[in-house]
């Protein structure tokens, strides 16, 4: 992995304290050479940069020193916390749209050497707070994309590691949308009904009158979560909606013998 520093005025020291504790991924939707300059640009009425920026090559340049905080997430909160710039590195990847392109495999392989330094740099950085824009910041952001390789992060040990299943009310069991994304990721669907979910309502965090007047249960993301891991199961990332979903998500807890 060759480094390039092109250094970014656009920093600020981090608070007296603050632990590095959350990787986040973008990517840039520019071009490289426009990412650098709109990354770089003091003039700018908004101001921002990032700590890395990725090229499709491979190559990677360094704008900011990882003790110093980036102006990349903006409004943003993750696990009851907000302004994450101030615990955050944030490393742009050059992709038009990930939604859209492919992220060459030369860019991944750069990109999981960059992130095993950056986590060994940071001990506090834990699989799950590797994150994409989108995950702190669902309402506004979409990046990394749905074409990120998140499976091939997670099998190189980066990240919370992969996608279980997908799960919610049997009502939804015919919805194209829910039947899409467990077929593009390559999961089960496990679907509950009502009652089955109405049981998890103790351990839910956004607990809704609404929706047991609609469905019969107090949740559905949260709930469907929970029953699909069991009484073992933690939820990791309460009820969260964007644009396009409202989902959360649940893992195993380990059980000491």
């Amino acid at each position: 992995m060759k480094l390039v520093d092109h250094p970014s005025p656009n920093h600020a020291p981090r608070p007296a304290g603050a632990a590095i504790d959350l990787l986040v991924l973008h990517y840039t939707e520019l071009p490289l050479q426009e990412s650098l300059e709109v990354l770089s640009d003091p003039a700018r009425p908004l101001k921002v940069s990032a700590h890395y920026v990725l090229a499709e090559d491979g190559m990677l340049y360094r704008l900011v020193a990882e003790e110093r905080t980036a102006w990349h997430a903006g409004r943003s909160h993750w696990r009851g916390r907000e302004a994450l710039n101030a615990s955050s590195i944030g490393v742009e990847i050059v992709n038009l749209h990930g939604d859209h392109h492919d992220y060459p495999p030369q860019q991944i392989e750069a990109l999981i050497a960059l992130c095993h330094e950056i986590v060994a740099r940071h001990p506090a950085i834990v699989p799950r707070n590797v994150v994409g824009h989108s995950d702190i910041a669902p309402q506004r952001k979409v990046d990394p994309g749905v074409r990120f390789p998140w499976q091939t992060l997670a099998a190189a040990g980066i990240g919370p590691g992969e996608l279980a299943a997908i799960a919610s009310i049997d009502m939804r069991g015919n919805e194209p949308a829910i039947l899409g994304v467990a077929r593009d990721l390559g999961v089960p669907l496990l679907f509950f009904g009502a009652p089955s979910l109405e049981e998890e309502t103790p351990r839910l965090k956004n607990p809704s009158e609404i929706v047991f007047t609609r469905v019969g249960c107090h949740g559905v993301a949260e709930s469907a979560a929970l029953a699909a891991i069991g009484p073992h199961a933690e939820l990791v990332v309460p009820k969260m909606k964007s644009r396009r979903a409202t989902a959360a998500i649940a893992c195993a807890l380990l059980q000491k013998d």
